[in-house]
């Protein structure tokens, strides 16, 4: 079974409500190596708060994954997304 790391992230200002996010996509059975950097993507998220930031980017980098993949294990610092699962999410 191929499994996927994906690593997501994302910053906001919350005066003018713009972001980026950000992703990378690695295969479990590649060991960590500097060369990942150019494998970053980032993407610009306009009127957009925190929180729909965090969901916004692990969206996007979801629908992004084009390989055929059995698994794949997400790292995030969201505690919005973390709670999605037991519903302690606070979407805003």
């Amino acid at each position: 079974m191929t499994i996927l790391r994906l690593f997501t992230d994302g910053s906001v200002n919350p005066k003018s409500k713009v972001g980026y996010g950000a992703y990378l996509a690695v295969l479990w059975e590649i060991p960590y190596s500097e060369a990942f950097k150019a494998d970053v993507k980032v993407k610009k998220f306009e009127h957009t708060s925190p929180a729909k930031l965090e969901l916004q980017a692990l969206i996007w980098a979801l629908t992004s994954v084009q390989k055929p993949v059995g698994k794949i294990i997400v790292y995030t610092d969201s505690q919005n997304i973390i709670g999605l699962k037991t519903g302690a999410g606070d979407l805003k």
